[in-house]
């Protein structure tokens, strides 16, 4: 049997890996303090602003909600 994935799941994997280390991995650091700040202010539970930017970014190259 041949598990290899069909050519359109390659080209997705492909995009979600390069957009997680072009948009995902540098906000890490921002999500962070930001996570931090909210825990700090009794908000923990709001959504950041820098998730819905990426949820943004995800939804115009058809990565969102795949």
């Amino acid at each position: 049997m041949d598990f290899s994935p069909s050519p359109r799941a390659a080209e997705l994997t492909q995009a979600v890996s390069d957009f997680a280390a072009e948009f995902i991995e540098p906000a890490e650091a921002d999500y962070l303090n930001d996570l931090e700040l909210a825990r700090a202010n009794g908000t923990a539970w709001t959504p950041l602003p820098v998730l819905d930017e990426l949820r943004s970014l995800a939804r115009e190259r058809g990565l969102w909600n795949l």
